[in-house]
């Protein structure tokens, strides 16, 4: 096929001819082979991803490393399409741990549980550490050739591996930090205070679960929910947030300190979701993904 697209060279003979044409067909059977190659595993990304997970073994970091990647195969970098998936399930990996992190939030809080805040602090370690294997792995594959439509999942999954570290930073800095400070206090919220902080929260971390989905799995109905929770979201925090304010004006010392966690509580999680929704985006199309 290669040489019946190929130019023809009826004005040379022999060796001459040759080597006009021989160039041209060896160029154009790699255009072929590369076009085909990408047009075969975009239809089976989904089933290569399944597959890939189950094969691949899990590896027990070396003594004294913390963690270390699991998908990000140097074999595969010749073929873009390929390592730009393993890219995906790397970063379903630190969405899982990103996840598992938020999830050990309120139980931590609920039983004053410091030795699991600790752990949270290393699960972020952890997150740091594969993120930048990821940003490394996406370097080696940006040295090849890339279609301009690798170019911008290549984007994409760099900006979500940036957003889901950031997210991970948040949920074990900050968030960690004001559940240290809450565990302290000789104080509590009413039962109905208590009541709407948990639905947020489990709202956000629906948020978030969403978005892991959407970034391994390429899922664009997944991204879609997590753009469409954002009235949900400020609705929820806005009435917390104004509930919380009425509270203010208390006299005991202990009770305004919680007021004010619970409030910047409520602040971190809307950081959460905003991350969230950024990083969900990358599985859209760019028009979709415009919407705020």
């Amino acid at each position: 096929m290669a040489v019946w697209i190929s130019p023809s060279s009826p004005e040379f003979e022999g060796m001459a001819r040759a080597a006009a044409e021989v160039p041209r067909q060896i160029a154009n059977a790699n255009t072929l082979f590369n076009v085909i190659n990408t047009l075969l595993f975009i239809g089976f990304t989904g089933w290569f991803a399944k597959l890939a997970e189950r094969i691949v073994p899990e590896r027990k970091p070396a003594e004294g490393i913390i963690i270390e990647p699991k998908f990000l195969d140097e074999g595969v970098l010749r073929a873009p399409t390929v390592a730009l998936q393993q890219v995906r399930l790397e970063l379903g990996r630190v969405g899982a741990i990103t996840l598992s992190m938020l999830q050990d939030i309120v139980p931590a809080l609920r039983d004053g549980d410091r030795d699991r805040l600790d752990d949270i602090v290393r699960r972020n370690d952890q997150v740091d550490i594969l993120d930048q294997e990821i940003l490394n792995y996406l370097g080696k594959v940006r040295g090849g050739t890339l279609t301009e439509q690798e170019s911008l999942e290549f984007q994409g999954l760099m900006m979500a591996s940036d957003n889901l570290e950031s997210l991970a930073d948040i949920v074990g800095t900050d968030v960690v930090s004001l559940a240290r400070k809450a565990i302290d206090l000789d104080s509590e919220s009413g039962a109905e205070t208590r009541k709407m902080l948990a639905e947020f929260y489990t709202t956000i971390v629906e948020s978030v679960e969403l978005t892991v989905q959407a970034i391994r799995d390429n899922d664009q109905r997944a991204a879609e929910s997590v753009l469409m929770m954002k009235e949900k979201i400020r609705d929820q925090s806005e009435l917390l947030l104004a509930r919380k304010a009425s509270r203010l004006t208390a006299d005991d010392p202990d009770y305004l300190t919680l007021v004010r966690l619970e409030m910047s509580f409520v602040d971190q999680l809307r950081r959460i979701y905003t991350l969230a929704k950024r990083t969900a985006k990358v599985a859209l199309p760019q028009v979709l993904a415009q919407r705020d």
